[in-house]
């Protein structure tokens, strides 16, 4: 019976799709931006310049491996917005050669605001940076980098919980 093929067929084709989305599927999870190693200034060209508390940006590179993209979150519960300030990702190879920056949206109204960045092929590190503020930092603003495309909840860095336990302990 030809139509039995024909089935056949079509459940395979809709299987192997299936598979190849389930396959391509990243999901990070885990909060790359750590507060704790994050300096005043910004990204430019690989670099970090300037000196204002707003534009957090970390001060080690960041190991992303072969991901092919980033997402990038932010929470901002007081609807702080900052169409002036900007901030960026740099991109660079396992030998910290810079490759390139995307820039990360400037606060809008929003209490949450999502981006997915393309992870430039031959990056394997990232210089994170985003901007936590207007004139000065808001406390209640949470950001995350995450490796992936799909976003998940807000977590701390484990580097940021480490701090936290550190400074419970006195």
């Amino acid at each position: 019976d030809s139509s039995l093929g024909n089935q056949v067929d079509t459940a395979y084709i809709t299987a192997n799709s299936a598979n190849n989305k389930i396959d391509n599927l990243s999901i990070g999870g885990r909060n790359l931006f750590a507060i704790t190693k994050t300096v005043d200034g910004h990204e430019s060209q690989g670099n970090i310049t300037a000196n204002s508390a707003i534009h957090r940006t970390m001060s080690d590179l960041v190991d992303i491996g072969d991901t092919k993209s980033l997402i990038y979150q932010i929470w901002n519960p007081n609807k702080t917005i900052n169409t002036r300030d900007s901030n960026r990702v740099a991109f660079f190879t396992e030998a910290d050669v810079y490759i390139s920056s995307v820039s990360i949206p400037k606060i809008n109204d929003s209490t949450y605001q999502i981006l997915k960045i393309d992870v430039p092929t031959n990056a394997r590190k990232a210089r994170l940076g985003a901007i936590m503020g207007v004139g000065t930092v808001d406390p209640l603003i949470k950001i995350k980098f995450e490796k992936g495309d799909k976003p998940t909840d807000w977590t701390p860095a484990p580097e940021d919980v480490e701090q936290m336990i550190q400074d419970q302990q006195i």
